[in-house]
């Protein structure tokens, strides 16, 4: 079964990602969806930042996010 992910509006990026057990999708919006894979997929958490066309990259328990202002790092 076909769903559309609700990232909102923008361009949602292929780049998929696995961390751990999540799955992190990403729009240029700033939109980032964690999600469960599995049969039946669910979103875990939806995260929003400023306008980004990068994927995040995952170093140990940190999340990096390349904006076109700012670079973040999100975790321990």
């Amino acid at each position: 079964k076909a769903e559309r992910l609700p990232l909102g509006r923008g361009t949602d990026y292929p780049s998929v990602t696995l961390a751990g057990k999540n799955l992190y999708v990403s729009s240029d919006n700033g939109t980032t969806l964690v999600m469960r894979p599995g049969r039946d997929y669910k979103v875990v958490a939806t995260n929003k930042l400023e306008y980004f066309l990068s994927t995040p990259v995952f170093r140990g328990k940190r999340m990096y996010i390349r904006t076109w202002k700012h670079l973040y790092c999100i975790g321990k």
